[in-house]
């Protein structure tokens, strides 16, 4: 009897023990997951990537934008140097065909000084420029492009360049003799000037200009394979006229 009781008693005892075990939990088992650190570096690592994508497609549509504003600018300066060539051509074309009068070469008055007392012989006095021959030349420029008097223009023009052989303007004045000939029909006198630019001022900015017009003079001459070579030059060149190169090259070749 005494050995029953003392058994019940250690079963009651170990079953108790068990329950209790059962009964507790682990707070730190219990507790939910965390993220590995590894994960959430990578999820930053997305959202970053995503954010410069982004940024990419904003950026290249800003670039598409610029582009077309700079093709349709390049499009309005070369409309614009192509209207200006035909006006220039035109009004030259135009003053080509109208006679000469007299007063187109009439001496000016103030040429002329007073009567010497002593002689009595008119003296008389040339004009005279600055050493530099800016006055000269602006005068030749204005009676080009304001008056359109290109006859005198051409006479001024000439008068630089025996005035000042080695003067600044010396390109300019080739370039403009050459555009009035070239206007005025005058094709292969133009030519000549032209090739005269080129060979003596072959870095000048005029010089792109004056290989377009000579290549344009060869084409219509029938030499188009140099003509092709000097606008495909011009057409490389980082000028205005590279421009009208490619214009000319796209539409005849």
């Amino acid at each position: 009897m005494y050995r029953f009781s003392f058994s019940f008693v250690c079963c009651l005892l170990l079953s108790g023990f068990v329950y209790s075990q059962a009964q507790v939990r682990d707070p730190v088992a219990s507790a939910p997951a965390t993220i590995p650190p590894e994960s959430s570096a990578t999820a930053n690592l997305v959202y970053d990537l995503q954010a410069l994508q982004q940024e990419v497609l904003a950026l290249r549509g800003q670039l598409e934008q610029q582009a077309h504003e700079i093709k349709r600018l390049k499009q309005q300066r070369l409309d614009d140097y192509l209207d200006l060539d035909k006006r220039l051509s035109d009004i030259i074309r135009d003053q080509s065909k109208q006679p000469i009068t007299t007063d187109a070469v009439r001496v000016p008055p103030a040429s002329l000084t007073v009567p010497s007392t002593t002689t009595g012989i008119p003296q008389l006095t040339l004009p005279t420029f600055p050493s530099n021959g800016d006055e000269l030349y602006n005068t030749a420029i204005n009676m080009l492009l304001n008056q359109q008097n290109y006859a005198g223009a051409q006479e001024k023009f000439t008068e630089y360049l025996k005035a000042y052989p080695e003067g600044r303007y010396v390109p300019n004045v080739y370039y403009w003799q050459g555009q009035i000939l070239f206007a005025g029909a005058k094709k292969q006198q133009a030519a000549d000037i032209f090739s005269l630019l080129i060979t003596k001022y072959p870095t000048h900015p005029k010089t792109s200009d004056a290989k377009f017009k000579l290549a344009k003079i060869y084409f219509n001459q029938g030499k188009k394979d140099e003509a092709k070579a000097m606008l495909t030059e011009v057409a490389a060149s980082n000028t205005d006229a590279a421009l009208l190169a490619k214009s000319f090259l796209n539409k005849n070749y």
